[in-house]
């Protein structure tokens, strides 16, 4: 996705949490090879939607995975654990910019 290339996955596991269908990338039925093959070709023969397939895949790996982002969230578990135990009082200022 970080790479801004359009995906074809197929709909298994954590793919279809990555992946919003049409938006950010396109599904396929697991281990059905026509389907995968005829969006692959879709997108070949179809530069424009590869390329919004391919940008909108970017935005979104940099919305969810950016560095920025992943610390904000491990700062809010541990924070929330701290507060949880006691050891850091709900109210206090924390060291960390938002």
């Amino acid at each position: 996705m970080a790479a801004g290339l359009p995906i074809v996955a197929s709909g298994v596991g954590g793919i279809l949490e990555l992946i919003d269908e049409a938006k950010t990338g396109l599904l396929v039925p697991p281990g059905e090879p026509q389907p995968l093959a005829q969006r692959i070709c879709g997108l070949m023969a179809d530069p424009e939607s590869a390329a919004r397939l391919g940008d909108a895949a970017r935005d979104e790996a940099r919305a969810r995975y950016s560095f920025d982002r992943m610390v904000a969230a491990f700062e809010l578990i541990y924070l929330t654990e701290l507060t949880r135990r006691g050891i850091v009082a709900a109210d206090e200022p924390q060291w960390a910019a938002s």
